[in-house]
């Protein structure tokens, strides 16, 4: 046998935004998070990448959540938890695979 290797093309806007539709189905979404503009700012990212994106979200979030849950309790100050609106989330978990990804080009061009 021969190894064979399969040339797959990274996705386009549309098509990251319909990973992202596919990804977050079964999530309930704030209405400000538009995804066609999420898929557009994805530019260079797989669909295993914006699965990433969504997943560090997710869990920035459950972070938040908790942190507000022990400020209620007064196990930690006030002034340390920011509420955000979902999309926040996104963005700061796509600007993350976003840095890491050039970190990655700029490493493999050195």
């Amino acid at each position: 046998r021969m190894p064979s290797k399969f040339a797959i093309h990274l996705p386009n806007s549309a098509q990251r935004k319909q990973i992202f539709e596919v990804i977050l189905n079964e999530e309930s979404c704030s209405s400000t998070v538009d995804l066609a503009n999420l898929g557009a700012a994805a530019d260079g990212l797989s669909g295993s990448d914006l699965k990433e994106v969504c997943r560090i979200a997710v869990l920035r979030r459950a972070k938040e959540t908790l942190d507000k849950r022990r400020r209620e309790r007064g196990d930690i100050p006030a002034s340390s938890v920011l509420a955000r609106d979902p999309l926040e989330h996104l963005e700061s978990a796509l600007d993350h695979c976003m840095r890491s990804l050039g970190q990655m080009v700029n490493f493999a061009l050195d």
